[in-house]
């Protein structure tokens, strides 16, 4: 959250292009998750990481999201052994469309 009032709060959500946070697989892969060309991503995770196909992935705690939420499931990897790190493409356990109400948690 950026700004919490007494009525209302302002939040950033995953699909938000400025979120990035930590992220980890239900194989504790940890990686940062963002959204970018339209997709949630899993960057920066180790070439030697062992990733899953729909395997869950869960946030990892940070300073404005506690660990253990789940996100949703690896739906591609992309891996180069020519590159450092690997990545995947995540497919979200909800999109924010399917949302009515959100709670915000304070402590």
């Amino acid at each position: 959250t950026n700004n919490t009032f007494p009525n209302t709060t302002q939040v950033h959500l995953l699909t938000d292009p400025e979120t990035s946070l930590p992220a980890t697989t239900l194989s504790e892969a940890t990686g940062q998750l963002i959204f970018s060309h339209n997709t949630l991503q899993l960057i920066q995770l180790p070439q030697k990481t062992t990733l899953n196909m729909n395997e869950p992935v869960f946030t990892s705690g940070s300073t404005n999201f506690p660990d253990g939420l789940l996100i949703g499931h690896i739906n591609q990897i992309n891996k180069n052994d020519s590159n450092l790190y690997q990545s995947a493409i995540i497919k979200p356990a909800l999109t924010p469309s399917q949302f009515q109400y959100v709670f915000v948690i304070l402590d």
